[in-house]
C-alpha cells in the first residue's frame, strides 16, 4: 500500500451504505479521540469538545462525537464557523473591533448540549482498541 492510501476494512456482502457512513463518522470520533488523550497528556484535562461547522448540524453526529470521546459536546449554532473566524479576523484588520476573540464568544449563543451515554461507553472503549489496532496494522502494511 503507497503511502496516502486509505483501507476499507471488515467489508461483506452485507454492508450497506449506512454502515459505511457510520463507519467513517465513527473513524472520525475515534481519531478525535486519540487528538484529545494526546492533547490531555501535553496539557491536562479537556473536560468537553465544542463542535462547529455544518458536519455537526446533525444531532447524530455530534451524539456520536459525545458518546465516542466521553465528553460532553457543546455544539455551537454557528454552521459556518471557518467564514465566521475569517470575518472575525478581517474586522479586526479594518479596525472594527480590537478583539476578535470577545467577538467569537459573543457569537455563541446557548448551542446545545450533548452529554455522553454512560450505556455505550464500555462497547465504544472496546471498538477504540479494535480501530488502533486497525489503524496500527494498515500502517505497517504501508511502510513496507
Amino acid at each position: 500500500m503507497a503511502p496516502g492510501h486509505s483501507a476499507i476494512v471488515g467489508l461483506d456482502l452485507g454492508t450497506s451504505l449506512a454502515d459505511l457512513a457510520r463507519a467513517f463518522m465513527e473513524g472520525i470520533a475515534f481519531e478525535v479521540a486519540a487528538c484529545l488523550a494526546v492533547l490531555e497528556r501535553a496539557h491536562g484535562p479537556i473536560d468537553h469538545s465544542r463542535l462547529t461547522g455544518g458536519g455537526f448540524a446533525s444531532p447524530f453526529a455530534s451524539q456520536l462525537m459525545a458518546d465516542i470521546t466521553g465528553r460532553p459536546a457543546h455544539r455551537s449554532t454557528e454552521r459556518d464557523a471557518a467564514l465566521v473566524g475569517a470575518m472575525l479576523i478581517a474586522g479586526q484588520a479594518i479596525g472594527r473591533w480590537t478583539d476578535p476573540r470577545a467577538q467569537a464568544v459573543a457569537r455563541l449563543g446557548a448551542g446545545r448540549v450533548l452529554v455522553p451515554r454512560s450505556e455505550l461507553q464500555a462497547a465504544y472503549a472496546a471498538a477504540a482498541d479494535r480501530y488502533r489496532d486497525t489503524v496500527d496494522s494498515v500502517l505497517a502494511m504501508a511502510a513496507d
